[in-house]
């Protein structure tokens, strides 16, 4: 973490704080995130459109992949089953 944060100049690392927390919001909310991210990828960090459009994607692959991870444990609150209905999952 030391190396992180010398390597990275402070304004960077409160840029990727900013990044990080609209990408939590992004993901609770539901939004999946591409109309989050590609904005403030190019506005506030300061990438080039190509570039945010890349990383943007890369971000709401991490956070699909992350969102699954935590489901696969969740149960039904008042059934016995899992939260993922994997019959609907295997029909799309």
């Amino acid at each position: 973490m030391w190396l992180l944060r010398h390597a990275i100049h402070e304004g960077d690392y409160c840029r990727s704080k900013y990044t990080l927390c609209k990408g939590l919001c992004g993901s609770v909310g539901g939004v999946g995130g591409g109309g989050i991210f590609v904005p403030v990828l190019n506005l506030i960090i300061g990438f080039d459109p190509k570039s945010s459009v890349a990383l943007s994607k890369c971000m709401i692959t991490g956070t699909a992949v992350a969102t699954i991870v935590y489901n696969l444990r969740q149960r039904h609150p008042t059934l016995d089953m899992p939260v993922i209905d994997y019959d609907l999952a295997l029909l799309f």
